[in-house]
Formats: structure tokens, sequence, C-alpha cells
């Protein structure tokens, strides 16, 4: 279930907020007033936006509230696993992957993603093998075990996993 009850909101988190049709900016600007980071915008008519336990609640009212916002839900960490990142099709049965070697990619978040790095460096295998910035993200390549993928994924400043195959 993505819904998730005003008020059960614990630290910081990223939603997926999807609008009734093509957006105006007028939507834009309350989506922005309740506090969120607007992450990057999700086809069809839909936001990824990541906030803290007040700004949510925020987002949250918006929801209720107003008419154009159509569905807002849980951004799940399973979202942010790419799917030629698991080593299960979608039909449950086991595949290679072909790589362990991964790009994680965060949301700028000094706190958060000290503490998600951090993780990394704890499950990696081997050092990183590149980190960079990219407008408002992070990320990073780093050869994971696959085990690590589900922890990494549950950390609320996780964008997505993917694999990385070398060039």
């Amino acid at each position: 279930d993505r819904s998730t009850a005003a008020g059960s909101f614990r630290g910081k988190n990223m939603r997926l907020v999807q609008f009734i049709g093509p957006i105006v900016p007028s939507w834009v600007a309350a989506l922005e007033a309740t506090g969120v980071e607007i992450v990057c915008y999700i086809p069809n008519n839909a936001y990824l936006v990541y906030g803290d336990d007040d700004s949510l609640e925020g987002l949250r009212g918006l929801s209720r509230s107003s008419s154009f916002v159509q569905w807002e839900g849980a951004y799940l960490a399973e979202d942010r696993i790419h799917p030629d990142a698991r080593s299960v099709d979608e039909k449950g049965n086991p595949r290679d992957i072909g790589t362990d070697q991964f790009v994680v990619q965060v949301i700028k978040d000094k706190d958060e993603n000290e503490r998600t790095f951090a993780l990394i460096e704890g499950l990696q295998l081997a050092p990183a093998l590149n980190r960079f910035e990219t407008l408002h993200y992070e990320n990073t390549v780093v050869r994971l075990p696959e085990r690590a993928i589900a922890d990494i994924a549950a950390r609320p400043d996780v964008v997505s996993i993917q694999p990385y195959f070398t060039p």
C-alpha cells in the first residue's frame, strides 16, 4: 500500500504526486509551498518529491484539499531498484544481473547522504569506482553484493539503484 496515514511520517522521505492532467505553474507553486523539494518529473503528470515530516504533512494536506492532485503515495524502496538490478525477474524467476557494479543515485542532503554513503561503504566489495555530482544528485559507482541492494534502497535519500557496466 503506497498510502500513508496523516501524521505517520517519520524523518525525511520521498513521495510521488500525480496531478489530474498536464501540469500548470500554479499547481507546481502549490506543491512547492508545502516545503517539499521537487526531485524530478515522472511521466505522466507526476513529480517525485522529497521532504521532512512537516513538508510531507503539508503535501498530504494539499492532496486532501486540492482539486488538482489526483493521487499521492509512497515512493517505495522497491521503486528505487531498476528492474535490471534485481536478481529475480517480475515472475520471481532467478536471473543473472551480469555485474556486481551499481550506480546509486541520491538527492543531495548533507545529513542523509552522510549516513547513506557510510552504509554503502560498510557494504561495498571494494572502494567506490567513481563518485560525482549531477544537478541536485550525488552518484556513486560501486561494487555491491546482491543482499546490500535492498538495504541501500530503503534509505530515504536514495533515488535509484541501477546496474553499471564498464564501458
